[in-house]
């Protein structure tokens, strides 16, 4: 299963966007036994941002 999080709005730390919720992506990408119907989750997380002014992605 496929996760995404867009954020836009005044700078966050990573962790309060990902790991502090309670079915934050951090959490779902390890803990997958949570699910109604889970066992294994390989797919992990990653993160990617635009920096201001640079229009390539970091």
């Amino acid at each position: 299963m496929c996760r995404h999080l867009a954020y836009v709005g005044p700078e966050e730390p990573l962790g309060r966007l990902l790991v502090a919720p309670p079915h934050g992506l951090y959490r779902q990408s390890w803990a997958p036994r949570h699910q109604r119907y889970g066992t294994v989750n390989a797919d992990g997380f990653g993160v990617g941002w635009y920096a201001a002014g640079d229009p390539v992605p970091a």
